[in-house]
């Protein structure tokens, strides 16, 4: 069980460096005599020991010994430890409050650091049919088989269920970045493909701001302030999904979109931008002021655009905070 070799034990040499990264999550099965002498592997007192930490992810569907495998420093930490000689499975948080105290115990026996001191077969045996009574009509081997097939069953269901999360999550991901990032771009960065220097001969870029936004700042609370660019905001990208521009940043009430960049249009890209700062004033217009944000006074909100088309160079700045930049 513990590890799987087809040859001589005595043509097996230790070696300091046998356990690469690869090795490492093998430990977990291992005996420590295992892991100080790979030719240990072939005794009854190192496979039950291996039976020991199977029958624990059996009994508590966790990974051995409760170890986090996607946690890098805590497995190393049990890596070392084990290749040390120094892992004491009695010293960690196992959850087996609510297993049978039989089986906790034969656990921990099959976990004794001297193999002399761990169980036989058939006193494991007779734990295992007493925790676990055969089946009316089964043999103990086929009630065995029967909870593997269970275990197995339940173990689909769970990675379905985790498999579902995963793509969820990914596609909250994609989202997120499509919200930083062009489509195009996120998709070539998801299949690592490097993003090279564009040069588009012909885009026309926008900035809008408000202008009494600064005289506003002074009146509000920091709460209303961010209460107002968020809700400004929402609309204003609301409005930009209606037209073919990529919205390259916010900062504050400043608002920058690019037309004919990532997305090609033709010579459509001025019209396209044109149009859409004449839908986001009307829009910043269109927002109530004194009720909604508690000012003392009636404050008509006015947004203005400036744009210009010619020439620009588009890349990706930075590949750990990926930003577009157009020059």
């Amino acid at each position: 069980m513990a590890v799987l070799v087809r040859s001589h034990p005595e043509q097996l040499k230790p070696r300091d460096d046998y356990f690469g990264p690869v090795m490492n999550m093998q430990r977990l099965w291992m005996a420590p005599e295992v892991v100080a002498d790979i030719r240990q592997s072939f005794t009854k007192a190192a496979d039950t020991y291996s039976f020991g930490v199977i029958l624990y992810e059996m009994s508590t569907r966790n990974a051995p010994f409760n170890v986090a495998l996607c946690d890098e420093v805590e497995f190393e930490d049990v890596a070392r430890k084990m290749g040390a000689g120094t892992f004491d499975p009695t010293q960690r948080d196992l959850g087996l409050d609510s297993a049978p105290v039989e089986l906790a115990a034969l656990m921990y026996s099959c976990w004794a650091r001297k193999p002399d001191d761990r169980p036989d077969l058939n006193s494991m045996l007779q734990t295992l049919t007493a925790v676990y009574p055969q089946r009316s009509g089964m043999s103990f081997g086929d009630s065995i088989i029967d909870r593997l097939i269970h275990y197995s069953n339940e173990l689909e269901a769970k990675v379905a269920l985790q498999t579902e999360s995963l793509i969820a999550e990914a596609s909250r991901v994609d989202n997120l970045l499509c919200d930083l990032l062009p489509y195009d771009i996120v998709r070539r960065l998801r299949r690592a493909e490097d993003i090279d220097l564009e040069y588009c001969d012909s885009v026309t870029v926008m900035f809008s701001d408000v202008p009494i936004f600064s005289e506003i700042v002074g009146k509000v609370s920091p709460f209303q302030l961010f209460a107002m660019l968020e809700h400004m905001c929402r609309r204003l990208d609301a409005v930009v999904d209606g037209f073919t521009v990529f919205k390259v940043e916010t900062i504050r009430d400043s608002y920058m979109v690019v037309g004919g960049v990532p997305v090609h249009i033709g010579n459509r890209h001025a019209v396209e931008v044109a149009n859409l700062a004449l839908a986001m004033m009307d829009t910043v217009r269109s927002m109530p002021t004194e009720q909604d944000y508690q000012l003392q006074e009636r404050v008509v909100l006015e947004a203005r655009a400036g744009m210009h088309s010619g020439t620009v160079l588009d890349l990706l700045e930075s590949s750990v905070s990926p930003s577009t930049f157009h020059n």
